[in-house]
């Protein structure tokens, strides 16, 4: 069946709208179930006991990023998707009743729950979900339209944290969840009943996680990317925790219960109008100038910023500083720019290196970042641990600034490899380094005559005939 230009942009349009609108839902119930989660556990348990609940949330996340791995190239995702939704609306309600107890330990579930659900929900089961539905080249050209949808949902789960909590006691607000599932739950089935997705995936023997780890270095040696993917996810999540250990130490000390929920329902609000504004401002247009392989240094660098600000003056105002840094900043130009760099892996390979890299190996490195903050807070002061973490953003920077060349090469081997479509260079043209020539001149001198054909087209729309 035959569409023109038109019908396609329609169904292009509609598809995207419906992605951009389960972002908003996503982000709505994260945040909602972040601020109760996070607001709950300072007030009752402590901020110095969050160490340890880091190293929880690392060994409980393992063996769930395990699962999904096995799973996540062989099912239907949005199935996955609505059944995790699912899954969560119990999870919610045995919570509500748990927290009856008015224990400790009540407090350390509900924060490992509702932290895994942010990184599992944002960092892998929708980014895996988008590959479904837009070819990297599309995925690229909208993924700041995504970072503005999310800021939306941020938005719009901040409101209702901060509204709520005028209402209800903010373990009471927990039961407002399941309203916010159900309408994800809807949206997906919509999706899946009216939008085709570019390959369906099917049921294959499973790979257990070992082998999916010995099969990494051997990957690896094809698309180096895939380590610096892997490096990065790991001193990201360091970086994260350790940032969140001393903006929640700062606030910790201001607050109280109730007054704890309304701010950080104020701090969504403002993260979100924050970006929004870059991604539209600044994200976006220097994606199309600079390009994802000159963008990836970015992030780094405003980190080290925020860090200098609290160094200079630790308090409230640069403990804000980081938190918008490590929130607004992240989602508005560390995510969409990550997420691209997975363009140049083949779509065969995306969602195992996701699970593996933005799944366990970020689960390990959350382990280890509970774990050293655990012994840091008993022998370094809040200032040096903040020294210390401006050291690993160093380190992140300079695992940032190679993977440019990395994600140029991988571009390559994908055209040698017949992975892209050469015909979407029309509407989304791929910008290809000058090294990129030799791989053209390697389809040019292939003694197949199709492959010849394509090294010209791809000269041709290069503007490189020769």
């Amino acid at each position: 069946m035959q569409f023109d230009r038109p019908q396609w942009t329609q169904i292009l349009s509609d598809r995207l709208t419906q992605l951009l609108l389960l972002a908003a839902t996503m982000l709505s119930y994260s945040v909602l179930g972040m601020a109760i989660g996070n607001s709950l556990f300072v007030s009752y348990v402590g901020a110095e006991h969050l160490p340890l609940a880091f190293v929880l949330i690392g060994l409980c996340s393992m063996p769930a990023y395990v699962l999904f791995s096995q799973v996540v190239d062989r099912y239907s995702r949005p199935r996955l998707f609505r059944y995790v939704l699912l899954g969560s609306m119990g999870v919610v309600l045995g919570l509500r009743l748990l927290l009856t107890q008015d224990a400790p330990y009540a407090y350390y579930i509900l924060l490992i729950t509702v932290f895994f659900q942010w990184d599992f929900h944002n960092n892998v089961l929708y980014p895996s979900l988008l590959t479904d539905y837009f070819t990297p080249l599309e995925y690229k050209r909208y993924a700041p339209y995504v970072g503005i949808a999310q800021a939306v949902g941020t938005l719009v789960g901040g409101g209702l944290a901060v509204l709520l909590s005028h209402y209800l006691r903010t373990r009471d607000l927990l039961l407002c969840l399941p309203v916010v599932f159900a309408l994800g739950i809807v949206q997906l089935v919509y999706l899946e009943s009216s939008q085709r997705q570019l390959s369906t995936t099917q049921s294959e023997p499973p790979i257990s996680v070992l082998e999916s780890l010995q099969g990494f270095p051997e990957l690896v040696k094809r698309y180096p990317l895939a380590l610096f993917l892997a490096s990065s996810s790991f001193l990201l999540v360091i970086i994260y925790i350790s940032s969140e250990f001393l903006w929640f130490n700062i606030y910790g000390a201001r607050f109280s219960d109730q007054a704890l929920t309304a701010f950080l329902g104020l701090m969504r609000i403002a993260i979100s109008v924050v970006q929004i504004m870059v991604i539209y401002g600044a994200t976006r247009p220097l994606l199309k100038t600079l390009g994802v392989a000159q963008m990836n240094p970015v992030y780094p660098l405003t980190t080290l910023v925020s860090f200098g600000g609290l160094i200079a003056h630790f308090g409230l105002s640069a403990a804000i500083g980081l938190h918008i840094n490590g929130d607004a900043l992240y989602k508005a130009i560390n995510l969409p720019v990550h997420q691209l760099n997975y363009n140049a892996i083949p779509r065969e390979f995306i969602g195992r290196i996701r699970a593996l890299s933005d799944g366990f190996i970020y689960a390990i490195g959350l382990t280890l970042a509970g774990g050293l903050l655990w012994v840091c807070e008993t022998h370094l002061s809040l200032l040096q641990i903040a020294w210390g973490v401006v050291g690993l953003t160093v380190a992140l920077l300079a695992v940032r600034i190679p993977m440019g060349r990395f994600y140029a090469s991988g571009l390559e081997e994908m055209i040698r490899s017949n992975s892209i479509n050469l015909d979407e260079f029309e509407t989304y043209p791929i910008p290809l380094s000058p090294q990129s020539a030799e791989a053209v001149r390697e389809l040019l001198s292939d003694p197949d005559r199709y492959t010849q054909l394509k090294g010209l087209e791809l000269a041709a729309r290069m503007n490189q005939p020769e």
